[in-house]
């Protein structure tokens, strides 16, 4: 083999093997670009979920307003909510009930007026729904009432948390008119049931 021939051998070898490696560092760069495309990459947040918050408020029924205040919330039986006035004359009380009277002021003579008489039970207790409550009205001589006796049928609000009854009367001649009731009722807990009579009574001044 001459000189020439052999030499032009080896260049052949030479640049296929500089071919084999260009090609190799070639698919060695491609894979590592698309590792570094991959992990640079910011994957999308998780979307998170923010519960609402929510309040509660309690049962309407019977609830009170604040001490110094002449109103309060109630529930009807037909389920409709009713701002009622009551008064801060405490007529009776014991450890499980007070009864409250609203007696209007600055009457003036042959003018209606209406007094509210209100059972609250205390804390622990209710109103017996069932029970024959009845509320019986003695009116003073000069004094035309419009019910003297009135049930629970016949009541502005009766819940287990609240009795309400209006007593609406027509005072004829000026001065103090003395009224007197008889109030039967029971109230309950869990455990126990009780019958109250209370005795009533409370002053219409008429000019």
């Amino acid at each position: 083999m001459t000189v020439s021939a052999y030499t032009h051998i080896m260049n052949r070898q030479f640049l296929h093997a500089t071919t084999l490696v260009c090609l190799s560092a070639a698919v060695s760069f491609a894979a590592g670009c698309s590792k570094s495309a991959k992990k640079d990459k910011a994957e999308p947040a998780k979307p998170t979920t923010v519960q609402p918050k929510t309040e509660t408020s309690g049962d309407l029924e019977g609830a009170i307003a604040a001490p110094g205040t002449k109103k309060i919330t109630a529930v009807s039986a037909n389920g409709k909510t009713k701002v009622l006035e009551i008064g801060g004359t405490v007529l009776a009380e014991t450890e499980t009930y007070i009864v409250k009277a609203d007696v209007p002021t600055d009457l003036e003579s042959g003018s209606e007026a209406v007094v509210t008489i209100n059972l609250l039970p205390k804390t622990g207790w209710k109103i017996n729904q069932e029970f024959p409550t009845k509320l019986k009205v003695k009116a003073p001589e000069g004094v035309t009432v419009n019910a003297e006796s009135q049930g629970a049928d016949e009541a502005e609000s009766f819940t287990e948390k609240q009795a309400l009854f209006k007593v609406s009367c027509s005072p004829e001649g000026a001065g103090s008119k003395e009224f007197a009731a008889d109030f039967r009722f029971a109230v309950c807990t869990d455990a126990t049931c009780d019958p109250k009579k209370a005795e009533l009574a409370w002053t219409l001044n008429v000019k």
